[in-house]
């Protein structure tokens, strides 16, 4: 290369140069740019490049950028970065002085500095001068080097800087990898107090709760609400609904008036009047002779007048009142009693039979209607069969037919219907005892 008038390129300079020993044996550890520290990797760049900072270069005549860039081996945009001036644009002019960097060096290669011999060169490496003649063939005996002059690194110095990277890197991951599970364990840790701390705050809430409702009376009354009945009412307190129409054998078997208020606990029991004897003096005489004669006064019915059509399945599914269905409330005129298909249906009550047919008109399916004494009628619908005739006299306890789904149903259950002069009366008050 070239160079205008008696300007000298600038010799290569390091500032500082470090050194330490290792299993390895010596070798370079720290390097300084202009106060610039370079360890690792960078420091093989830094060789790679030969420190050997920015060269001048004159302009000639006739010289164009690229026509430069040719000349020294580099690209536009290097000489571009070296000289601010020719971001700008490619134009150059004669005369002018540019900034030319040094070539990079080949990967493990470095250049001699001014003045520096053989020895001075194995101590700044801190390798033997053998290592270094080894490395390269080319110094002569005398060992004499030229500045700027590049030279191959011994392979000893190249993998030991490799192995120094490589313990430094390992050391780097253990202490990575000892953060990552010191956090994991303080993470799992904060975890596991945390829900400790959550099951013992809702430990306390369900405790408090239980105090709170401890604490608060059960009701002993009930007001009707419209829709309410004698089971979902029971239901609601969990009261046994024949038990509940005990409790209010005024209102049993009736239909309950919005507003009506109902006892939720049995009534207290009236003291035995106290009746005083007063004894005094009677006279004795013959007693007249009686005569005897027959009273036909109507006994009292009692519960045990009625039997329960379905034997053995007493669970009740929907009882007798308002109810809504499909979207429509109607009044659902007696109670459904959930048992398997096929189930015995027997007569409540010894009667006559009026109707033993298969009701399509009104959703009643295969139906029984039986005419009591008293003005009772029972009705006994979806079953899956009948077992009786009408005009046919059965008795109480007779099966009349077998549970089945027939007709407007959802599944299979017998609907036990009670009326009196047809008028619809809750089945479950004759059970109680509430109704005549």
């Amino acid at each position: 290369m070239r160079y205008a008038g008696n300007v000298r390129p600038p010799p290569i300079r390091l500032k500082r140069l470090s050194f330490a020993r290792s299993a390895a044996g010596p070798l370079l550890t720290g390097i300084r740019l202009s106060g610039t520290p370079l360890t690792g990797t960078l420091l093989a760049g830094v060789l790679l490049l030969g420190l050997a900072g920015a060269e001048p270069y004159r302009v000639k005549p006739g010289e164009t950028l690229y026509r430069i860039a040719l000349r020294t081996g580099l690209s536009e945009q290097t000489i571009q970065k070296a000289n601010p001036v020719l971001r700008g644009g490619h134009t150059v002019y004669a005369g002018q002085v540019l900034n030319i960097p040094p070539k990079p060096l080949p990967p493990g290669t470095f250049r001699v500095r001014k003045g520096e011999n053989l020895k001075k060169l194995a101590r700044r490496l801190g390798v033997g001068e053998a290592e270094i003649r080894r490395a390269n063939p080319q110094i002569d005996r005398r060992g004499t080097l030229n500045a700027g002059q590049v030279l191959r690194l011994p392979a000893r110095w190249i993998a030991a800087q490799r192995k120094a990277e490589q313990v430094a890197r390992q050391r780097a991951a253990q202490k990575k990898a000892a953060q990552q599970a010191a956090l994991k364990k303080a993470a799992a840790k904060k975890a596991a107090a945390a829900k400790v701390a959550a099951a013992k705050a809702t430990a306390a809430k369900v405790a408090a709760a239980k105090a709170v409702a401890a604490k608060k009376a059960k009701p002993t009354t009930h007001r009707v609400q419209f829709g309410d009945t004698f089971f979902n009412i029971a239901r609601r307190y969990g009261i046994n609904p024949i038990t509940l129409q005990g409790y209010n054998p005024r209102y049993a078997g009736r239909m309950l008036e919005v507003g009506t208020v109902l006892s939720l606990v049995a009534p207290k029991p009236r003291p035995a009047a106290v009746r005083t004897v007063v004894r005094a003096a009677v006279r004795l005489s013959p007693a007249p002779a009686l005569r005897t004669t027959t009273s036909r006064s109507a006994p009292r019915r009692s519960p045990s007048v009625w039997e329960w059509p379905v034997p053995g399945y007493g669970r009740v599914t929907s009882d007798f009142g308002w109810r809504t269905l499909d979207g429509e409330k109607e009044l659902h005129k007696g109670i459904d009693v959930a048992a398997p298909p096929g189930t015995p249906v027997v007569a409540a009550r010894s009667g006559r039979v009026i109707q033993a047919q298969l009701d399509r008109t009104y959703g009643w399916g295969w139906t029984v209607v039986i005419q009591h004494p008293d003005g009772w009628q029972t009705r006994y619908a979806h079953l899956s069969g009948i077992a009786v005739q009408a005009r046919q006299l059965v008795r109480q306890g007779e099966r009349v037919g077998a549970v089945g789904s027939t007709g407007r149903v959802t599944g299979p259950h017998l609907h036990f219907g009670l009326y009196r002069n047809w008028d619809p009366h809750n089945p479950l008050a004759v059970y109680a005892g509430g109704a005549d």
